[in-house]
C-alpha cells in the first residue's frame, strides 16, 4: 500500500486569516464582556436580574448585529431607570475593561512567525468595522505579523467572492 504524503504549500504565496474565532476566541470574549457589562449595569441601578438583562441584550445583539454602537442604550430603554446615563456608562466601561483580557490562541504567534519566515504573505481578511478589527489585532499583539489587513463592511455584505478577488488583485495573486 502506497503511503500518502501530507499536502505541501508549494505554489502558495499568501495565506489569509480571519480574526474572530480564528486568531483568538472572540465568541468567548464577547460572552464574558457582555456578562461583565450587565453585572456593572445592574450594580449601577439597572432594574433587572442578570438573567433578564442577558436575555434582552442577546435579543438586541441578534436584531441589531454585534457592531451596532448602542446595545446598552437600547437595553436601558427596556428597563427604565432613574439614571440611564450612569447605567450605560457602567456597562460600556466594564465591556471595554474586559478587552484587557483578550489573548490569541496559544500557538498563533509561533505559527504566524514560522509562516512569515518561510516567505508567505500573511493577510487578514475579515468582516466588520475596520477600526474594531485593527483594535483587536493591536490588543492581541498580532498586527506586526501581517503584511496586509482587508476588512469588508457588514453593510456591503459579507466576505463575498468579489471581496476575495479584490484581495487577490491587490496581492498580485491572479
Amino acid at each position: 500500500m502506497k503511503r500518502k504524503h501530507p499536502p505541501t504549500l508549494a505554489g502558495i504565496k499568501a495565506i489569509l486569516f480571519d480574526i474572530d474565532d480564528t486568531l483568538f476566541p472572540s465568541s468567548e470574549f464577547s460572552h464574558l464582556a457582555r456578562h461583565n457589562a450587565i453585572r456593572a449595569m445592574v450594580q449601577a441601578g439597572l432594574p433587572a436580574t442578570m438573567a433578564q438583562a442577558e436575555r434582552e441584550l442577546e435579543k438586541i445583539v441578534s436584531s441589531r448585529g454585534s457592531n451596532y454602537g448602542n446595545h446598552f442604550g437600547l437595553l436601558v430603554r427596556r428597563f427604565p431607570c432613574p439614571n440611564p446615563s450612569r447605567v450605560v456608562a457602567a456597562g460600556v466601561g466594564a465591556y471595554h475593561n474586559t478587552k484587557s483580557s483578550i489573548s490569541p490562541y496559544s500557538q498563533t504567534a509561533r505559527l504566524l512567525l514560522a509562516l512569515r519566515e518561510r516567505g508567505f504573505i500573511l493577510a487578514v481578511a475579515s468582516e466588520g468595522v475596520a477600526l474594531k478589527q485593527w483594535d483587536k489585532l493591536i490588543r492581541l499583539g498580532l498586527d506586526p505579523f501581517f503584511h496586509h489587513v482587508f476588512v469588508t463592511s457588514t453593510h456591503r455584505g459579507s466576505k463575498t467572492p468579489a471581496f476575495y478577488r479584490q484581495i487577490a488583485r491587490k496581492l498580485h495573486l491572479h
